[in-house]
């Protein structure tokens, strides 16, 4: 997760890396799952582990979307800077979307799923 999450702190213009390094993340992490899933006697519920790691793959397909989307919308500031015609509409860069996303957005939901998380494995009877 650390690592899929690393990837928003290299250069933008890096996008096969950061893909690269994504993706190789979340097939690690798919394997895990599957090796746990494995061991772990066969239950009709949902184990805590199954919902950890369902968060943990959702959030690294999250990353892995919002870096293609930054080098989209990157490519099409850079169209709409190039045309003639001049918007007074607020477009917020890819750079400035790329911070929301490090410093704001993952880190809280992140923070927040733990929370709750543990909070339900301290408090289940």
């Amino acid at each position: 997760m650390a690592i899929g999450y690393a990837t928003y702190f290299l250069k933008s213009s890096l996008i096969q890396d950061r893909l690269i390094v994504s993706l190789t993340s979340l097939l690690v992490l798919l394997t895990l799952f599957s090796q746990v899933g494995d061991t772990l006697p066969k239950t009709s519920y949902v184990k805590m582990i199954d919902d950890w790691f369902l968060f943990t793959i959702v959030l690294l397909l999250f990353i892995i979307l919002s870096h293609m989307f930054i080098d989209i919308s990157n490519e099409r500031i850079l169209i709409i800077s190039k045309g003639d015609n001049k918007t007074s509409k607020y477009i917020p860069t890819a750079a400035q979307v790329h911070k929301i996303l490090r410093y704001i957005l993952v880190p809280g939901v992140f923070v927040v799923f733990s929370l709750i998380f543990w909070l339900i494995m301290v408090y289940q009877p």
